[in-house]
């Protein structure tokens, strides 16, 4: 089910019994790790953690992740990126999906605060879970503001606050047009005409800062939706393609081989 802010979230006690390949989404995510041990592999970054703990995985992020113990009990929170800008307040709490600049933790081991963390997780599990009718309006977002506060108290160097007229937060707002607006074309001119700045200045720095250029960057984020709903949705490949903010169908299947190795078609078989 999907609504508002939540994408997606689930409970699992059962273990990781395939090997992942690397992937992306295209929502932010947080793991919440009951019990066990992983490792896992986040934007080039190899992390090990220990329940309880939590990962943070931002939009588009490149991630493998893998139990390591036999025993592996979580949850997985999916959120829509754009919601979570709109909603959350105040705006600093969503910078740990975000905004992770070099040398950001991914993984955050809480064990002393583990029990209130484990109650906001729980509460928030069971208003995603309520039927429609019966949900508190932006109960979600506000269950989720309150997590993210207990979180921010505990470890507040992971919520970063910048400079608007910086670099490194000029590329995590245009990463975040991006995300928010994949299906739209591409216009440099102005893109850099919003933030004021030269379209070679803004390109130069995204590409320094992410290691894409800004084609690269969203194409990396219509692919990952497109990934997305080949999996959830009856529609047909052209529609997807589409949907995901391709006018041509060939130009979308090329694109879509060379960032995950297969076709469509056949991503769509493996994924069912």
């Amino acid at each position: 089910m999907t609504s508002g802010i939540i994408n997606d979230f689930y409970y699992s006690d059962s273990p990781l019994t395939t090997l992942q390949d690397r992937h992306r989404h295209n929502v932010y995510q947080m793991l919440y790790i009951v019990e066990g041990c992983l490792s896992c592999e986040i934007a080039g970054n190899s992390i090990k953690c220990v329940s309880p703990a939590l990962v943070f995985i931002g939009n588009c992020e490149p991630h493998v992740i893998t139990s390591t113990s036999e025993k592996y009990v979580r949850y997985v929170l999916s959120l829509d990126p754009y919601q979570t800008n709109s909603l959350i307040r105040p705006k600093l709490l969503q910078s740990v999906f975000s905004f992770h600049p070099a040398g950001f933790s991914h993984a955050l081991d809480i064990t002393p605060i583990s029990s209130e963390i484990d109650i906001l997780m729980r509460e928030l599990f069971s208003e995603w879970t309520l039927p429609k009718n019966k949900k508190l309006p932006e109960g979600e977002a506000l269950l989720l503001s309150a997590l993210l506060y207990k979180i921010r108290q505990f470890a507040p160097e992971l919520f970063t606050e910048k400079n608007y007229g910086s670099a490194e937060m000029l590329v995590a707002s245009v990463r975040m047009d991006l995300e928010c607006n994949f299906a739209s074309p591409l216009d440099l001119d102005e893109l850099a005409e919003k933030y004021h700045v030269s379209r070679y200045y803004l390109s130069h720095v995204f590409k320094q800062a992410s290691g894409y250029s800004l084609k690269e960057y969203l194409m990396l984020c219509r692919i990952s939706y497109a990934c997305q709903i080949l999996g959830e949705e009856s529609s047909s490949i052209k529609e997807i393609a589409e949907k995901s903010g391709f006018r041509d169908l060939s130009n979308f299947s090329r694109y879509f081989k060379k960032i995950t190795g297969m076709s469509p078609s056949d991503y769509k078989s493996k994924t069912k």
